[in-house]
């Protein structure tokens, strides 16, 4: 296909798109993501999902769900832009490929801008439910050059980001956060605990 000069564009083409939000599929933004990565350059994966997502469909209906789904997105669309893309990957699962952040405020920028949009909607209908999400980051280069392992490195990452609270992002740091091994199969959660417990 002939080029348009918007990367994402350009990928989106002939690819699926997740009917709900817009974003890539699940399929897609992995192939995006691996793409990225192999192309070298400055790439962070992230990770994210909604805290406490079954609630607000027990509480709300699973219509309302649909409408903080469709927000969120939104969210994320709007802080990417055209520095990377997005994809919905699960129910109120997020993988987000960013691109040439600078450094590691410049990333810290962009997960704290969607993280402080997302706890921005819904406030009136919500009140003190109010709708927040977690975020788990790894960046190529200085994590690993390698896609899966930056996959599982930003998705452990997301699981500290949980249990330490919630609504918040962390960015991977292996001084910070001890070293994963990016096993084949499986998670080693005994890594995880001792970095969240640390």
């Amino acid at each position: 296909n002939e080029q348009t000069g918007n990367d994402v564009d350009d990928f989106v083409e002939g690819s699926q798109v997740d009917s709900m939000t817009s974003l890539l599929n699940k399929r897609a933004i992995t192939d995006y993501g691996k793409e990225a990565v192999r192309s070298g350059g400055q790439v962070s994966i992230v990770m994210m999902d909604v805290d406490n997502f079954k609630m607000i469909n027990d509480t709300y209906g699973h219509l309302f769900g649909d409408n903080v789904i469709t927000a969120v997105a939104d969210v994320i669309k709007k802080t990417v832009g055209e520095n990377g893309a997005a994809g919905r990957v699960g129910g109120d699962e997020f993988m987000l490929v960013i691109k040439d952040f600078v450094d590691e405020a410049g990333l810290s920028n962009y997960l704290r801008t969607i993280k402080t949009n997302v706890e921005a909607l819904f406030q009136d209908k919500l009140g003190i439910h109010r709708v927040s999400c977690s975020i788990g980051a790894s960046r190529s280069g200085i994590d690993s050059d390698e896609y899966k392992a930056l996959v599982r490195i930003a998705d452990k990452t997301l699981y500290i980001a949980k249990h330490k609270g919630r609504n918040r992002f962390i960015i991977y740091s292996e001084e910070k956060h001890g070293q994963f091994h990016m096993l084949e199969e499986g998670y080693d959660m005994a890594e995880i605990r001792d970095a969240f417990y640390s």
